[in-house]
């Protein structure tokens, strides 16, 4: 079974996720938050597998909530969920602890193959944005 948290402010997203997750054999949702500081504060009791995290989120942004998670559970992979191309940021985020990127008109499907994928010690970018990170990331002033 793997264990999913989401982190994400829309409700309707959350929500989505949620069922979606909850639907498909073998995953379970855990645990869901609208922000960084409420998802802090309860994840180390969830021990998730997976953490589905949007970047932009009221009160902390999505590689500052990042940066807090990974002492509190290391063993869990951070999938980044986004709507917004912002290759500094997400950079930032891959550099924090970040296993893979997925734009949010992303197919369910694929998703669930990012998250395979991670599972497996792999990393996972969504096509559209795979050049850009890496082109960002190798560049010196990165």
């Amino acid at each position: 079974m793997i264990k999913v948290f989401i982190i994400e402010d829309h409700a309707i997203v959350r929500d989505g996720l949620k069922e979606l997750f909850n639907s498909v054999e073998g995953y379970r949702v855990i645990g869901v938050a609208e922000n960084g500081i409420d998802a802090i504060k309860v994840i180390k009791e969830k021990s998730p597998h997976v953490i589905i995290l949007d970047m932009n989120l009221p009160l902390m942004h999505g590689a500052d909530v990042i940066k807090e998670l990974r002492p509190l559970v290391p063993g869990s992979k951070i999938i980044i969920l986004t709507g917004i191309m912002d290759v500094n940021r997400i950079a930032d985020a891959i550099r924090r602890g970040a296993s893979g990127v997925i734009m949010k008109p992303t197919p369910f499907s694929e998703l669930k193959e990012a998250i395979v994928s991670i599972l497996k010690g792999g990393l996972y970018f969504s096509p559209s944005i795979s050049k850009q990170v890496i082109k960002k990331l190798s560049s010196k002033e990165a």
